[in-house]
């Protein structure tokens, strides 16, 4: 899950061109060295984040051979995304982990309970947000 934070962090701080039809200076080995991610798993989390909703952008369907060839072009298996910007919903489950410290104790409390997914993550980090708030404001959300 860290790797899918840093990727929306990583599109959120680009200021994307909308009208070009190219992929958007997306460097994948820039990107995928700075994060510290190999190119194969930044591949892997930028179509699962495209499949969740949380980023835009244009993706290559089929099957592929282990080799990366695209064996059927007519299957709903994305398997390369050309990221443009986060979608609303990214937007929203990047403003409920971007906090250092929401996220530490987000990560935590998931990996206590041993299995976890993108929303029950955002329901952590929510409820550690509502905490915080309290904890300042007073206000029970």
């Amino acid at each position: 899950m860290e790797l899918v934070r840093s990727i929306l962090l990583d599109l959120e701080s680009r200021n994307p061109d909308l009208s070009r039809k190219d992929d958007f200076g997306y460097d994948r080995e820039k990107v995928a060295a700075d994060l510290g991610a190999e190119i194969g798993a930044l591949n892997y989390h930028l179509a699962l984040l495209f499949e969740a909703q949380l980023i835009d952008g244009w993706a290559l369907r089929g099957l592929t051979h282990p080799t990366g060839r695209a064996l059927r072009l007519d299957s709903d298996y994305v398997f390369h995304v050309v990221p443009r910007h986060l979608t609303w919903q990214g937007h929203e489950f990047l403003e409920s982990v971007r906090d250092a410290e929401i996220w530490k104790k987000t990560k935590r409390a998931a990996s206590s309970v041993g299995s976890f997914g993108l929303d029950t993550l955002r329901e952590l980090a929510k409820g550690f947000i509502k905490t915080k708030i309290k904890d300042h404001t007073g206000v029970d959300l």
